[in-house]
């Protein structure tokens, strides 16, 4: 029995492994692909635009090029999956993982590009205050866990590349609603967080204690109530695949 939990663990780091360069690769596309699109101007075809690149960026890294790994890259998906399959060791090995990559990318561009455009990640449309941001947050959370429950466990898909489609594209229409708002940073935490620190901007996750709540703590409290209010009252979540 140690045996073979010895290699589910390994197997398990193995895949967290692979978050490092998936992440890293993602916040790359991500700054030179779909940040520069979005610009700063907040124009609703530059938005289009860039949900549609997000979609594209999401679904090449985890169907083409690291689809044997299972990558999540996002954290919000590493967590969802630990809820679904009952494991949290799958959020705590990937998550620094994703971090790692992250920080990576962004001290790649720090570094290589001129500094007047290491503001990449600072567009802010429409500004919320802490409250709303929170709850706007927890919002888009629980939407992406029905997103991933319907899409990725329970819709009879065959093909795991339409899956990945579909997936990839409803986070994209998330990216498209989050990108209007100040102060999301949801589908790209890691990158956000990263840049803020190198551009000196901590106000940017709004104080280092309201930065872990609403990024960290308010998305998780969402997605358990949504999992568990799913799994007591409906029973269809505690199905294996």
């Amino acid at each position: 029995m140690n045996y073979f939990n010895s290699i589910k663990q390994n197997d398990t780091l193995k895949e967290a492994l692979y978050e490092i360069p998936a992440s890293f690769f993602f916040v790359l596309l991500y700054s030179f692909l779909v940040g520069p699109v979005i610009g700063h101007d907040g124009m609703t075809n530059r938005l289009l635009i860039g949900a549609v690149l997000f979609a594209l960026v999401y679904f090449i890294e985890s169907i083409i090029f690291f689809s044997k790994a299972e990558v999540h890259i996002i954290p919000i998906i590493s967590y969802i999956e630990s809820l679904r399959r009952n494991d949290f060791s799958i959020f705590l090995y990937r998550l620094p993982g994703q971090f790692a990559g992250a920080v990576l990318a962004i001290l790649v561009i720090w570094i290589n590009i001129a500094s007047e455009s290491k503001s990449i990640y600072s567009f802010e449309y429409f500004q919320l205050d802490p409250f709303l941001t929170a709850l706007f947050t927890g919002f888009i959370s629980q939407i992406a866990y029905l997103l991933h429950f319907f899409i990725m466990v329970r819709l009879k898909i065959v093909s795991a590349v339409l899956r990945f489609l579909l997936f990839s594209a409803g986070l994209g229409v998330l990216f498209f609603i989050v990108t209007q708002f100040g102060k999301i940073t949801l589908l790209n935490p890691f990158g956000f967080l990263a840049i803020s620190i190198l551009n000196g901007e901590p106000e940017n996750i709004q104080t280092i204690f309201l930065g872990i709540v609403i990024h960290i703590i308010v998305p998780m409290v969402f997605i358990s109530g949504t999992h568990f209010f799913l799994k007591g009252f409906n029973r269809i979540i505690g199905v294996n695949d």
